[in-house]
Formats: structure tokens, sequence, C-alpha cells
């Protein structure tokens, strides 16, 4: 059984929570953290289901998220020393807007492909 390591950033742009994914172009949004974490979840399940309908790995065709989102993770993990999992407060990003970062780890096992 197969466990895909996917790591992402939430935080706050305006009304919206945004979950980004780094090791894959994967985003979505919603008005509360627990909202997201369905969207999130429900996101990456509908992309292993269609990979395994396809025969395909899951992921395999995307590309890993936009630099900056690295950078973003990073940053939060330093300043806090958090590991995977963690989740990190807010503080106030250049603009003065409120960023939060939670570390996020999801593992959906590999599903039989043909």
């Amino acid at each position: 059984m197969k466990t895909f390591r996917i790591r992402a950033v939430l935080f706050k742009e305006a009304d919206w929570w945004c979950a980004q994914c780094l090791e894959y172009d994967i985003a979505t949004q919603a008005k509360s953290i627990p909202e997201l974490k369905a969207e999130i979840e429900k996101t990456l399940t509908i992309h292993v289901e269609l990979a395994a309908e396809r025969g395909h790995e899951p992921f395999a065709y995307l590309p890993k998220a936009p630099e900056r989102y690295f950078q973003m993770y990073d940053a939060f993990e330093r300043v806090n020393g958090a590991e995977d999992g963690t989740p990190i407060r807010s503080v106030k990003g250049d603009d003065g807007a409120t960023k939060t970062c939670i570390m996020a780890r999801f593992a959906r096992p590999q599903l039989a492909f043909n």
C-alpha cells in the first residue's frame, strides 16, 4: 500500500481560507478551516480515483506548486520551529494582512492499477 506525502499551506485571503498543496499544484478554498479540510480531502480523493480509473499513477502529471508556497511553508516552519502535522500560529504578512500557515499531511492508500 502506497501513501503520498502531501504538505499544504493554509492561508486566508479576504474572506476565504485557501489551501495550496506543495508537492503537487493542487489548490482549493472555503469559508472556514473545517470546510477547507473537507474540500482538500475531497479534491485529493478525486485525483486518486480518476487516476485509478485511467490506470495512471495519482498526481503523476501534476507539477509541484509555485516556489512562493514552498517559501511560505519554510518561513512559517522556521519562525515557529514546528514539524509536519503541527498547526502554526497566525502572523502578519508584509502587506499587513494576517497570514496563517498550517502544516498538513495527507495520506491516501494507493488504489490497485490494472
